[in-house]
């Protein structure tokens, strides 16, 4: 299709306009709604006699939790989303998708203008289902949000909006706005110069017959001279804005083509002799496809396919009226209340009317002679039963149509759940979330492709864009790897998609099996578990990088150490070493090198080796009676001292078979090695006895202490007991000494 006449344009905005009007005055209402405004007018209020008119804020507190969980689900994790490419060699691949993930998420995560932008899209969404964005030019990557209102549409466009084929946007000028779009080095030929300067005349009211400068609008160099002496007051608020209509279409060649125009229905107090474009470029189109230009999430909650982007079922849709009606029950259910604290009299004579002004109301206080209180079961009474069910009954319909969105609604009488209580709710919320975000997820990622190309194909000097190129190709990237058309784009999803309680439940269970798992994945798995605890990805970043990191210094001094000390001979470490990791590497390499020897059937343990294993060991307990020395380590200590007296009994294994096979042949094993052999063996058995009869002691003072604690109730019920007796003795008494004296009575 073709649009070559501005009235045509002009015809068919309003067209649509008209159509969205019914709608607009839905989309007021549910923002009154959330907004906190009260659920009646003032003219409402006074008509009926309404005291009070209150928002009891339900409804914003479901959307603040649902903006929440939104904003939780794609701005917590520390990448938006991560870049797979396939356009370079194999063994390049990871590391240049990696470098290039960073690099575009760093840019889009230090923009304050992008985050914003997000959370308006997320708000819209939550209120009304649908967020719009349109890229306003072909340089910048970050896309402007437009409200409901000032998006067109026509009626009957999919959500997939595969059949749109035409929409405007409506948006509004100052004379500042125009005079920046229209000079420059780099402006666009397209626009109308004349018909510009006669709108920011008009603007400026700079073309009336009082005013000196009424021809300097016909001279381009006198406008930027007047514009550059004034330029803050064409840009403030003294200018009126001017009302112009953004219009999009798809022509004949499958190109989206671009026309801007004068809203001649929103501007009569400035004319400019009807519809003419302003902006209208020859021979070029704005964008090949829809998604270089247009972006819409969408959470849609209808139920009649095919879905209809004017037929969106939002959280503010499904919650309006129950939300509505609680608010007007509740202020009704006030007023029952105020007026419970209300004191009646009844009606007195025409005489007796100045009796009222004399009655002292207070402790104490007097009513004069002839006034009567109208007492309690002559006065109307509210059913508190009704209004209580009908309240809990909405509140359940409220919690039911936001269980996909937000956390059920504590009424205040939930009791404490048990874990398998809490873990069948959480997968039944995360089944329903998921199913939400997934969608969500799904239309982000179109977003998403549509950034990374504008910092591949956008201009070189545009904030950002330059930034990430030169990052990339300072790192390495060639420029032929930037091709958007052969990189997998994944959005980062969060753990718990975005719920708090999804999240930690979900990160508590995969720390309870993460030991079953390969030792990637437990990193990995720690790594989900320090951020859902913090809830910064950065810390989680640096206590658990989520990729592998090269070996510490500690760990490379543990491996030079380890060739010295199989030679026998003693290793010096001057500089402070982190003792856990040191450990556990001499631990790693004394364990590969047992495996080793197993497999050849203990044949390689000559006595060389066996000296070097012995050192070994006595190099690693000299190391865990230092780390021993803090008390928040003393699990890890245990865990060390047992994995050494393992290796221990191979150790003392292989020097008794070695004394055994030097013995048969004559010969006799050297003394050093053998004592250093025995020492280790008897000092790894003398910390396993005392951590067993450190337990076996432990275990005593639990059962003593159980016994104590056992003795202690039994006293206490038998003295609880004894209490009961001497009460029913007391009253038996009591009530015979009663009866006898009634027999005594005449």
């Amino acid at each position: 299709m073709n649009f070559s006449d501005p009235n045509k344009i002009d015809a068919v905005v309003c067209s649509m306009k008209d159509a969205d009007r019914v709608r607009s005055q839905n989309r007021a209402r549910i923002n009154s709604l959330f907004n906190g405004n009260p659920p009646y007018s003032a003219k409402e209020q006074s008509e009926n006699r309404i005291f009070t008119n209150v928002n009891f804020l339900e409804a914003a507190k479901i959307a603040h939790d649902a903006r929440s969980q939104m904003n939780n689900a794609f701005l917590k994790p520390g990448n938006y989303f991560t870049i797979r490419g396939d356009n370079a060699p194999p063994e390049k691949r990871q590391e240049f998708s990696n470098i290039v993930t960073r690099e575009i998420n760093r840019v889009m995560k230090k923009s304050l203008s992008y985050t914003v932008f997000l959370q308006n899209i997320f708000a819209q969404v939550v209120l009304h289902g649908a967020g719009p964005a349109v890229w306003p030019t072909s340089k910048r990557w970050i896309p402007d949000f437009i409200a409901m209102d000032d998006c067109l549409f026509p009626s009957g466009t999919r959500t997939s909006l595969d059949n749109l084929e035409y929409f405007a946007v409506l948006r509004r000028y100052t004379a500042g706005e125009l005079i920046n779009r229209t000079r420059g080095k780099a402006v666009d030929p397209g626009w109308n110069m004349p018909l510009v300067n006669k709108i920011i005349a008009r603007l400026a009211k700079l073309d009336g017959e009082a005013s000196p400068n009424q021809n300097n609008w016909n001279f381009p160099e006198k406008v930027e001279e007047d514009f550059k002496a004034n330029s803050g007051y064409y840009n403030s608020d003294a200018i009126p804005t001017v009302a112009v209509v953004d219009f999009f279409f798809c022509n004949d060649d499958e190109k989206w083509e671009r026309r801007i125009l004068v809203d001649t229905s929103e501007n009569p107090s400035i004319n400019v002799g009807g519809p003419d474009f302003l902006f209208k470029p020859e021979g070029r189109s704005y964008a090949d496809t829809l998604c270089q230009l247009l972006h819409v999430q969408i959470a849609d909650g209808a139920h009649v396919a095919p879905f209809r982007y004017h037929s969106i079922r939002s959280l503010g849709f499904l919650l309006y009226p129950l939300c509505h009606l609680q608010n007007r029950l509740r202020g009704k259910l006030f007023d029952a209340a105020f007026e419970s604290c209300l004191w009646y009299f009844r009606n007195v004579g025409t005489g007796d009317q100045d009796r009222l002004d004399r009655i002292d109301l207070h402790h104490l206080g007097f009513i004069p002679e002839g006034l009567a209180f109208v007492p309690d079961n002559e006065r109307p009474r509210c059913n508190f039963e009704l209004v209580s069910g009908t309240m809990a009954l909405t509140r359940q319909l409220m919690s039911e149509n936001s269980a996909s969105f937000t956390q059920d609604i504590d009424s205040g009488t939930r009791k404490e759940l048990t874990a398998t209580e809490v873990m069948a709710r959480v997968n039944s919320a995360t089944a329903m979330v998921n199913a939400m975000l997934m969608l969500a997820y799904v239309y982000q990622t179109a977003q998403y492709c549509e950034i990374c190309r504008r910092f591949c194909e956008g201009p070189a000097e545009q904030p950002g864009i330059k930034e990430f190129r030169e990052r990339c190709m300072e790192k390495g990237v060639p420029k032929s790897f930037l091709d958007v058309d052969t990189w997998d784009i994944e959005a980062e999803k969060v753990i718990g998609t975005g719920n708090k309680m999804l999240e930690v439940a979900q990160a508590q269970k995969l720390m309870e099996a993460r030991l079953a798992y390969d030792p990637e994945a437990q990193r990995q798995i720690l790594h989900i578990y320090t951020e859902a605890m913090t809830d910064d990805p950065q810390l989680a970043e640096t206590l658990v990088p989520s990729t592998e990191q090269p070996p510490s210094a500690t760990v490379e001094k543990a491996t030079f150490a380890w060739g010295t000390l199989m030679t026998g001979a003693p290793v010096v470490i001057a500089t402070p070493i982190n003792e856990s990791e040191y450990i556990e590497t001499l631990l790693m390499l004394l364990g590969r090198q047992i495996q080793v020897i197993e497999q050849t059937g203990g044949q390689m343990a000559d006595p060389q080796t066996l000296t070097g294993l012995a050192n070994v060991a006595q190099e690693i307990q000299k190391h865990i009676a230092v780390f021993a020395t803090d008390p928040a380590q003393r699990e890890k200590t245990a865990m060390y001292l047992n994995a050494l007296n393992q290796e221990a009994n191979f150790i003392r294994a292989y020097a008794q078979r070695l004394e055994e096979q030097m013995q048969a042949q004559g010969q006799q094993m050297d003394p050093t090695a053998k004592a250093k052999v025995d020492a280790i063996y008897m000092q790894a058995q003398a910390k396993a006895d005392v951590t067993r009869r450190t337990n076996e002691v432990k275990m005593q003072q639990k059962d003593q202490a159980f016994i104590r604690d056992q003795t202690r109730r039994d006293a206490k019920t038998r003295a609880e007991i004894a209490e009961k007796d001497l009460k029913s003795q007391a009253d038996v008494i009591r009530d015979n000494s009663i009866a006898v004296q009634e027999e005594r009575m005449p």
